[in-house]
């Protein structure tokens, strides 16, 4: 859904953010999977104002009930 071709050459982290209370919704269903995926790519989008292109890789940690994703350029 992103379309992110992950390179795993970049060691070093440029930005992290987190998305709050994630885990709390998150079910082992298609529409929820879905929905997940749209609110991490509208936080990205967000963040990096639309310029998804320059992402190598993405990882997505769970800490306690938040979603941390750490993007490398």
């Amino acid at each position: 859904m992103l379309k992110i071709k992950q390179i795993s050459q970049k060691e070093r982290l440029d930005f992290e953010t987190s998305l709050k209370n994630y885990v709390i919704y998150y079910k082992e269903d298609d529409i929820t999977k879905h929905s997940l995926m749209r609110a991490i790519k509208n936080k990205l989008e967000s963040e990096l104002c639309s310029n998804m292109d320059k992402i190598s890789r993405i990882e997505i940690n769970q800490e306690k009930s938040d979603l941390i994703l750490k993007v490398y350029l």
